[in-house]
């Protein structure tokens, strides 16, 4: 049986996790943080035999980029509850391959692309900063900002900062579930 000692901590609010073994039970020289992750993959539509040989550079500098690639049965997004089932079921699916490690400073976000009809057809998800320009360069944390003043797609970046919460659909409805559930259990 593996055993992981840890220490937990809150700072301003923020919980931290910190380790003083490997997942072998070797001691750390000094406690190492387990960092929030984010989903990180690009998600590309539906199967096709002409997707097998996609590498990023089918995709950038237009589009934000990160692999691994995604492709599901049909043009709906992937479930993800359900690919995390599948992949920790098959030894040869990695689950970590598709989540980053954030580093201090960072949030998750989603990248999508929609056709001008309003159909996402790809969408990206990573670790990462956001700065809001206009505003004495803030950085970004949370929220979504669409663009629809391209010729033929517009795009939407949305920021979050729970883990791995950049791979929902639409960022709000979860925020907007939540606080329905929190005013629910108040009553």
């Amino acid at each position: 049986a593996i055993s992981c000692v840890f220490i937990t901590t809150v700072i301003a609010g923020e919980t931290r996790v910190f380790y003083t073994e490997d997942e072998y039970g070797e001691p750390y020289d000094s406690p190492v943080e387990k960092r929030p992750t984010c989903w990180r993959f690009s998600w590309i539509g539906a199967v096709n035999a002409d997707r097998n040989e996609t590498t990023c550079e089918d995709y950038y500098p237009d589009h934000i980029c990160n692999p691994p690639f995604m492709m599901t049965n049909g043009t709906s997004e992937p479930d993800l509850s359900m690919f995390e089932e599948l992949c920790n079921a098959d030894k040869n699916c990695i689950i970590s391959d598709f989540h980053c490690d954030r580093d201090p400073g960072e949030v998750c976000i989603k990248y999508t692309r929609f056709s001008k009809s309003g159909e996402m057809n790809y969408y990206s998800s990573f670790c990462g900063r956001g700065v809001d320009k206009g505003w004495d360069s803030n950085p970004i944390t949370s929220g979504c900002h669409k663009q629809v003043d391209l010729e033929t797609y517009d795009r939407e970046v949305c920021f979050c900062e729970e883990t791995n919460c950049n791979g929902a659909q639409n960022l709000y409805a979860i925020v907007w579930l939540t606080m329905v559930l929190s005013i629910i259990s108040v009553l």
